[in-house]
């Protein structure tokens, strides 16, 4: 898809993306009332040009499970980035495993592997949080038991670690983990403009699906 990378407005800028993820329009927004027109302009340029060269290397690879390894090994390669940065995630603290985390189809096909394989989920609980709607309030019910990812174990660490959504792997804080369950509490986020635009390129893909890991598992598991 081509765009004019002008002065376009804020809302317009992405338009070459078809599903930016919030974080990236958030920083493109913030960017175009910071810059000139021209290094905005240059700004936009260079986002479209990482954008294709992702978009086709994740086309190198089957819809699927290759698709989400591709995908998840490349997010770890983007976030690496910011290794030195004094980033308070732990094993344990898990407080955005209570969170509406939102996985690819592909992701999906991955962790449904991983159930059929033998790994023992809560169904109810899976099924109970299958049926919210999108940004439910149930989901602002920060650390409630009813809201645990079903891949978390009793210890706070995630079992299936290795195989985690690709937003799970992007979402790092440099606050204390305590804020992450404290309802208004002062999280401080760590966004990796690379790492957004690789999950953009993964969302946007030809006939790729978006949507709440409970209601994308749960969905896999009857396809399958």
């Amino acid at each position: 898809m081509t765009t004019s990378l002008g002065a376009a407005p804020a809302h317009d800028a992405l338009t070459f993306i078809a599903k930016p993820t919030p974080q990236l329009r958030t920083t493109v927004v913030a960017q175009e009332a910071l810059l000139p027109s021209t290094e905005f302009a240059a700004l936009l340029s260079c986002i479209q040009s990482v954008f294709d060269k992702f978009t086709a290397k994740l086309m190198e690879f089957p819809p699927g499970v290759e698709r989400a390894t591709a995908l998840h090994e490349m997010m770890d390669q983007e976030v690496g980035v910011v290794a030195a940065l004094p980033l308070s995630c732990r094993m344990g603290c898990s407080g955005c495993c209570h969170y509406e985390v939102e996985i690819t189809h592909d992701e999906a096909e991955v962790l449904c592997a991983i159930v059929q394989n033998g790994f023992p989920i809560d169904r109810h609980r899976l099924n109970e949080q299958a049926e919210r709607e999108r940004t439910d309030a149930a989901w602002g019910r920060l650390g409630s038991p009813a809201n645990r990812c079903v891949f978390l174990g009793q210890a706070g660490a995630c079992q299936t670690y290795q195989h985690r959504p690709a937003i799970c792997r992007k979402h790092l804080v440099t606050s204390l983990p305590s804020l992450c369950t404290t309802p208004g509490g002062s999280v401080l986020p760590v966004h990796v403009i690379m790492a957004e635009i690789l999950l953009s390129a993964a969302t946007s893909l030809e006939g790729a699906t978006l949507g709440s890991l409970p209601k994308m598992l749960r969905a896999a598991l009857e396809e399958s």
